[in-house]
């Protein structure tokens, strides 16, 4: 696969995401609930991860500075 491939599809697990977003795991299972997050990636049968450029994509929707 080429770069750009391996890129787009990297997994992100529980630690990674919360380093990438600052919140919490509760929060952000209540968000991806009501579709206000990216779904989490089946791995194995106990193991659960999120698509990279989704969270990246997310991170940078989110608005920036003080809303009044």
């Amino acid at each position: 696969m080429g770069s750009n491939i391996e890129a787009a599809i990297r997994i992100l697990r529980e630690q990674d995401v919360h380093r990438l977003t600052g919140v919490s795991r509760v929060t952000r299972w209540r968000w991806e609930k009501d579709g206000q997050f990216p779904q989490r990636v089946r791995l194995g049968k106990n193991i659960m991860g999120w698509r990279e450029h989704e969270i990246l994509a997310w991170i940078e929707s989110r608005p920036r500075g003080f809303t009044a």
